[in-house]
């Protein structure tokens, strides 16, 4: 017994020699990438291989309890901490080059550094999955008496209202930024000049408080008032999602969350700016509730509500129908009962096409001009426009003839990397017929080009979708400006309300001017960069791998009913990843509804696996 115990010991030993070791190659080739290596770089593997042997070691030792089970924990645990480590590895090279390492030998070394790096953060990973397992026990506790969903509601609505409330006065009546000053200006003229560049919905508001200011003697009176409605949605939606929390995962996870969204400064800034995310934002966490509910009840209430919120998803945000279509397969592949599945399909189709035709037929009837068809190629623009940058002495003579169709003299050369707004508008301006009237030609160039230069294709998009991807990115928080004072930063703040057509525009009348400075150099100055741990909370990547995480738990634990709770955020996610850039507010949706889909997580059935609970270091 002694001999069989010493030989588990000693391979034990051996694992945990071999785990630090790889988790030091790929920490130190990271670090290196990352420019933060302040001593050699075989002194630095050896200082993190010592420092891991202890963690690593104790995790074979749990993995020896686990037993059959470990493989696949190991699994999920290696493969998501490999997809981060290569998330990490390409942010620092990019943040360093605007490029990543070229060739197949050099994307071969950014994967291996991200496997290596996998077992450096394995310790951590590991037992993530294995609280997603369910083989932790729990402490039995005192049953503590549950707060009605009412109450708990009442409560959450009530702390955020009051904690968001001395921002709405600091920034009152409202903050005119975004996309604003085209929309103000839009709203004033009338339905005629409004564009489709925007939400159509989201200017029907802006225009409704407008005239209600006008009525009222006050223009920033009215748009007080959308400010203050905007707010007191938002909060209700996350108290929604914190009560679904609160039932679902107990009284420890709802306070977390709850202090997040009343005092995390974002919050409160973005629920009084005048752009269509914070709305479609509320509208997302709703609809996610709503498809968890469809799950648990069919009944005709949660039908028309989900038809109403589902609508509302696709006025508020163009590309919410074509993620939203997915739900369809995805209720057919949930549940047992065929007749409930049928309905909820029929009930998500008519949500897509209500939606769809709702946009048109508001279109016509307000007989506003259409939205540019030009707003689905920021990429292949962009990886045109990089390829013309960097690879100019390279090009041939059918290259450059591809190039010279597609681009403008103004658009060659000018590569910045994390935008691609100030390119696609110049392009849809003066040369968008080679794009739009000839797709079959325009895919056939597009792939001719991409084959040749496909380091550039592919760095073009990873420049567009950094901030989603690389927790060390702050190239979304400062791609434009960056300064307390100039309404720039992570999030905007400048005033955008003056425009042709309302000259003067609306001036900001502070309440808590001193309040507003502090924020304004939290957000604007962003010295948010200096808070440690809560820094984390304010990047948009943070919350892409909780995403990811979520995903693959719900993957893990092979419940049919994630399918669908799970289709709308993570094809929403694939269309944003399409986008012109990275911006706060873009993944401010993911930022209120991964914390109730994590919720969805913990209440879920345990699988076959978690039978059994096992105590770690039980050996």
């Amino acid at each position: 017994m002694n001999l069989k115990v010493l030989s588990e010991n000693k391979i034990s030993v051996a694992k945990a020699a071999i785990f630090s070791i790889l988790g030091a190659v790929g920490g130190s080739l990271i670090i290196k990438d990352a420019g933060a290596a302040v001593i050699p770089l075989y002194a630095l593997f050896f200082i993190v291989m010592v420092l891991l042997v202890i963690p690593e070691y104790l995790t074979v030792r749990v993995m020896n309890a686990d037993g059959s089970k470990s493989r696949k924990l190991s699994a999920y645990g290696l493969v998501y901490g490999s997809l981060f480590g290569i998330a990490t590895d390409m942010g620092y090279q990019y943040r360093a080059m605007e490029m990543t390492a070229p060739g197949l030998k050099g994307k071969a070394l950014i994967i291996l550094a991200g496997i290596c790096f996998s077992f450096l953060i394995f310790p951590v990973t590991y037992r993530i999955f294995r609280f997603i397992a369910g083989l932790y026990v729990r402490k039995n506790k005192k049953e503590i008496r549950q707060l009605k969903s009412g109450i708990a509601f009442a409560i959450s609505l009530g702390v955020i209202q009051l904690c968001w409330l001395p921002v709405f006065l600091a920034f009152y009546p409202a903050i005119f930024s975004y996309d604003f000053n085209r929309q103000f200006g839009e709203a004033v003229r009338g339905y005629e000049w409004f564009y489709e560049y925007q939400p159509l919905a989201h200017t029907f508001l802006i225009r409704v408080f407008y005239l209600l200011g006008v009525r009222l003697g006050n223009v920033g009176t009215g748009m007080a008032c959308f400010a203050f409605l905007q707010s007191l949605l938002l909060a209700t939606a996350i108290s929604a999602g914190l009560v679904y929390i609160y039932k679902k995962s107990g009284k420890g996870p709802w306070i977390l969350w709850l202090v997040c969204f009343a005092l995390l400064p974002f919050n409160p800034v973005l629920a009084v700016s005048m752009t269509k995310d914070i709305l479609f934002s509320a509208f997302f966490v709703m609809a996610i509730l709503l498809v968890i509910k469809l799950q648990e009840e069919l009944s005709p209430i949660y039908a028309v509500l989900f038809l109403l919120i589902g609508v509302l998803n696709i006025l508020f945000r163009n590309n919410a129908s074509y993620a939203m279509i997915f739900l369809v397969p995805a209720f057919l592949f949930t549940g047992k009962d065929v007749k409930k599945k049928i309905l909820c399909a029929l009930l998500m189709i008519i949500t897509v096409v209500a939606g769809t035709v709702g946009k048109t037929q508001i279109r016509n009837v307000m007989n506003a001009i259409p939205g540019p068809e030009m707003e689905k190629y920021s990429v292949p623009i962009m990886q045109m426009v990089r390829v013309s940058a960097y690879q100019d002495g390279n090009l041939s003579q059918e290259q450059r003839g591809i190039l010279e169709k597609y681009l403008t003299s103004e658009t060659w050369g000018e590569y910045y990397p994390y935008i691609a707004d100030s390119a696609k508008s110049d392009i849809s301006q003066y040369n968008s017929d080679n794009w739009l009237n000839d797709k079959k030609t325009l895919l056939k160039d597009y792939v001719k080009l991409g084959l040749a230069y496909p380091n550039d294709y592919l760095d073009a998009f990873l420049g567009l979708t950094i901030g989603y991807w690389s927790i060390g990115d702050r190239s979304h928080a400062q791609m434009l400006d960056v300064g307390d004072d100039s309404g720039y930063g992570l999030l905007f703040t400048f005033n955008g309300s003056a425009n042709p057509a309302y000259p003067e525009g609306i001036p900001y009348d502070s309440k808590i001017p001193s309040l507003r400075q502090k924020y304004c150099h939290m957000i604007n100055g962003n010295s948010y960069y200096n808070w440690p741990v809560v820094t984390l909370l304010m990047r948009p990547a943070f919350y892409f791998w909780l995403f990811v995480l979520a995903v693959f738990a719900a993957v893990y634990k092979r419940s049919r009913k994630s399918i669908a709770v799970f289709a709308y955020p993570f094809f929403y996610m694939l269309t944003m990843l399409l986008g012109p850039c990275v911006n706060f507010r873009y993944m401010y949706p993911y930022v209120i509804a991964v914390p109730v889909l994590i919720a969805f997580l913990v209440g879920e059935k345990k699988t076959s696996e978690q039978g059994t609970e096992i105590r770690e270091g039980s050996r």
